[in-house]
């Protein structure tokens, strides 16, 4: 029996960057390392996502 599911994840501009103007990484990097983790049970993953960013140069 096939239990696989598609799986849609809709993340959000605050998801994305812990309410700052910059991407937390350890955010998303916990992000893909939950989205893999189902990837491995079998599951299709869909992301989507509007982000609107204002990207600053670090300095």
């Amino acid at each position: 029996m096939n239990n696989s599911q598609t799986l849609v994840i809709k993340l959000g501009t605050s998801v994305l960057t812990g309410g700052s103007r910059c991407l937390d990484q350890a955010s998303i990097v916990e992000l893909v390392r939950q989205c893999a983790q189902q990837h491995e049970k079998g599951h299709h993953i869909i992301i989507v996502t509007r982000v609107q960013l204002l990207l600053v140069e670090r300095i």
